[in-house]
């Protein structure tokens, strides 16, 4: 991997977008918790020391913190419809920088690139043209570059 990317602003990024994405959701709770607020604290305090937080598997004794990024609704047959795409997409995201902080492979590196694609393509599946588009970038196009 070429070392124009910034991987430091490539993470900080991945959380300005997930973040920015649980702000512009309508408050609903669910069984009594704001799932939306919950899951954007747990990502502010994890932007703050991301090295630190997703060390040795943290991801997964916290993901429940995160099921705000799972999205209900009720379509038209008035039936619950439940899409948990984003939320494995962030916990699969959270998971590679840890890892990319332990090993600093150019593997590791991949993966992280790799997960943020899959995070921006949930992200934005209601958007068609947009989400073909995503589909069809390189890894390179979602990295941030080194100035």
């Amino acid at each position: 991997m070429r070392k124009v990317i910034d991987f430091d602003a490539t993470v900080q990024k991945f959380f300005d977008d997930a973040i920015s994405w649980l702000e512009c959701r309508p408050i609903r709770m669910c069984n009594g918790k704001y799932n939306e607020g919950i899951a954007c604290d747990y990502l502010k305090v994890v932007q703050k020391d991301p090295r630190k937080n997703t060390m040795n598997n943290a991801v997964y004794v916290n993901c429940d913190k995160l099921t705000g990024f799972i999205e209900r609704h009720i379509d038209r047959n008035g039936n619950l419809v439940i899409n948990n795409d984003l939320y494995l997409a962030v916990i699969r995201v959270l998971d590679a920088i840890g890892q990319c902080y332990t090993d600093d492979y150019q593997y590791a590196q991949q993966e992280l690139l790799k997960n943020i694609k899959q995070f921006q393509i949930a992200l934005n599946r209601n958007k068609i043209i947009k989400s073909a588009f995503y589909k069809m970038q390189p890894l390179t196009y979602f990295a941030q570059k080194q100035r």
